[in-house]
């Protein structure tokens, strides 16, 4: 199911306006020591910004024995340096994804740059992974033919043979 998952980040048009979302690690990178419950990374066009808590040891475990965050934001608008950002911020989702971070990311469209509201989304719910979970993808586009044209390569990847762990996809038109 991860790979089907990344396969959708993947094909996200490097266009589309911004991402944003939030992960959190899975309990047993926690539990192992992996991954740190104080530190936080954010990634914020194109800043990333670590957040430490209260214990200073967590700084350097974090910068220099590559400790992984136990949460990771994401707000990033992805059409600055010409969907360089973008392509940037899906890398990092898929390598979280691929880590078994667990949360909400959202890819957004703006048919035009003046309107106030997205014309498309990309919804990815990712429950924490195990035997029984299931991602949940919801995309959501106007009747514009620019919009079908920006999802389509999602709608095809979630449709594909590569895509057959998804469980639940839902397409939603105006």
């Amino acid at each position: 199911m991860l790979g089907s998952i990344c396969h959708v980040v993947d094909v996200v048009p490097n266009d589309w306006t911004a991402v944003r979302g939030n992960l959190s690690a899975p309990r047993a990178m926690l539990i192992s020591g992996e991954a740190l419950h104080s530190v936080a990374w954010i990634l914020e066009n194109g800043r990333i910004i670590i957040k430490f808590g209260d214990e200073p040891s967590d700084a350097f475990a974090a910068l220099f024995q590559k400790k992984r965050p136990a949460y990771f934001e994401i707000n990033a608008a992805g059409a600055l340096y010409n969907g360089k950002l973008m392509d940037q911020s899906k890398r990092i989702v898929n390598e979280m994804i691929k880590l078994e971070y667990h949360g909400c990311v959202e890819f957004l469209r703006r048919h035009r740059e003046t309107e106030s509201c997205y014309s498309c989304t990309c919804e990815l719910r990712l429950p924490e992974f195990g035997p029984k979970a299931d991602a949940t993808i919801t995309i959501t586009y106007g009747s514009d033919a620019s919009d079908n044209d920006a999802v389509a390569p999602i709608l095809r990847a979630c449709t594909s043979p590569a895509a057959q762990g998804l469980k639940e996809i839902r397409a939603v038109g105006a």
